[in-house]
């Protein structure tokens, strides 16, 4: 299947381009300059100049291709818009095709969730850090309505090969010298190995039905304390962590601050039931304090 993939050399979407090449899948990347090309190019995947903003080129694309994975945000504050645009104009240039279109979104959108195992059904109670996202899933779902095989992936909290946000933690613990974590330490984060996530939207692409939502999550849950103490001893430390108040960290973080502060069981049962997807699971408190994370800030 030729699959056109935006965020190709992300975190995520180069996890995701690794999968799909390994299942024999032709690869079109969206490279933002000429160095996210010249990446692409080295491997093997086919790249397209351009930017997330560009609906024009991204309806392009995504006609041109068998199936489409969106994967990228700009991360400033144009996220929304420029989200909200990018789905639109693919989602319309697919309407009709009967071809598959993965879209990503996140777990933050389902709140706290309380102690048991949230699943898809769970009610929405999306932070306004990433509000536009809640509305945003319907319109993918929708398109199933226009023929279009759309499915909605919700991933937990990512960590892997020293990147995601537990990265932003090991800097934390770095620059204090202690791990810290936004509230009083109780609240718990389901977790997802990169590798294990890339799998899921594989399977997504070639098997999901359309107008489905799936929770990308493992299995794997921490406490906020216990990330803080990994983090910190990632950093050298000893594995102690200290409380940031909430109100305080929100003088840093804005609106980040309340989503840190979620407490999240998240089930992705759904998506080992119906797509077989059958994640390894990586251990994330001790892949943090003495794995790729600990080895990427060795490494500066």
């Amino acid at each position: 299947m030729k699959v056109f993939v935006t965020g190709p050399t992300g975190h995520l979407g180069g996890a995701v381009t690794r999968v799909l090449q390994r299942e024999g899948h032709h690869v079109v990347g969206l490279a933002r300059d000429e160095d996210a090309k010249a990446v692409l190019v080295s491997r093997d995947i086919q790249p397209v100049v351009g930017d997330l903003a560009d609906a024009g080129l991204l309806a392009d694309q995504a006609a041109r291709a068998e199936g489409v994975i969106h994967v990228a945000v700009t991360g400033d504050e144009h996220q929304a818009d420029v989200d909200v645009a990018a789905t639109t104009s693919m989602l319309d240039a697919l309407a009709g095709s009967g071809a598959p279109y993965v879209h990503t979104s996140g777990g933050w959108v389902l709140g706290n969730t309380g102690a048991a195992p949230a699943d898809e059904d769970a009610p929405i109670a999306v932070p306004e850090t990433i509000a536009w996202r809640a509305p945003l899933e319907h319109v993918v779902r929708a398109a199933a309505d226009r023929a279009v095989r759309s499915v909605v992936i919700r991933p937990a909290i990512l960590f892997g090969h020293g990147r995601g946000l537990p990265a932003m933690y090991v800097e934390w613990a770095r620059q204090r010298g202690v791990g810290r974590c936004v509230g009083n330490g109780e609240n718990r984060w389901s977790f997802v190995h990169v590798d294990d996530l890339a799998e899921l939207y594989c399977l997504a692409l070639e098997h999901a039905l359309a107008g489905s939502v799936l929770n990308g999550a493992s299995g794997e849950t921490l406490v906020q304390s216990e990330l803080a103490r990994a983090a910190d001893r990632a950093a050298g430390g000893e594995g102690n962590f200290e409380p940031w108040p909430l109100n305080e960290a929100r003088e840093t973080l804005g609106v980040l601050a309340d989503a840190l502060a979620l407490d999240q069981n998240i089930s992705g049962d759904r998506a080992r039931r119906t797509l077989g997807w059958s994640p390894a699971g990586f251990g994330v408190a001790e892949e943090i304090a003495q794995g790729s994370y600990r080895l990427a800030l060795a490494a500066g």
